[in-house]
């Protein structure tokens, strides 16, 4: 696979950027992502904002990026590329309330509409289930 020579750079106008560790813990990279094609852009050395903003320099096409809430990749993106739109990526809108379980149950529960209290008369009052003769 590393034998392959690299296909050539196309423009991504939608970028998604995401860390991911070279050696859990220690040593973290950075991975760019063209949203369009799903296949990689590019690979940074680290995680800092100066190294992300001067990528998106080089790059001016990127008009949208897709990036988790981590500060380094929003002051990277706001200082190398302040003309791109910065959207959270679906992944952790879904992840982050899933890992504060208490706080997504109470922002549901005030986000659904309430029912009503059944009670044992009028219209709310549950039906008793007829069965056929011979039926126990």
């Amino acid at each position: 696979m590393r034998a392959l020579p690299d296909p050539p750079s196309q423009p991504v106008p939608t970028l998604g950027v995401e860390e991911f560790a070279l050696r859990r813990r220690r040593t973290y990279a950075t991975i760019l992502v063209g949203m369009n094609t799903h296949r990689p852009a590019d690979v940074l050395a680290d995680r800092t904002a100066h190294t992300f903003a001067g990528w998106l320099r080089d790059h001016p096409e990127v008009r949208t990026i897709c990036r988790d809430r981590a500060g380094s990749f929003r002051d990277g993106a706001h200082a190398g590329a302040p003309q791109a739109r910065q959207v959270a990526e679906a992944w952790h809108l879904l992840l982050v309330p899933a890992a504060q379980p208490g706080r997504s149950r109470r922002t549901h529960r005030r986000l659904t509409p309430r029912r009503p209290a059944r009670t044992s008369h009028g219209p709310n009052r549950p039906k008793r289930r007829v069965r056929p003769p011979g039926h126990r």
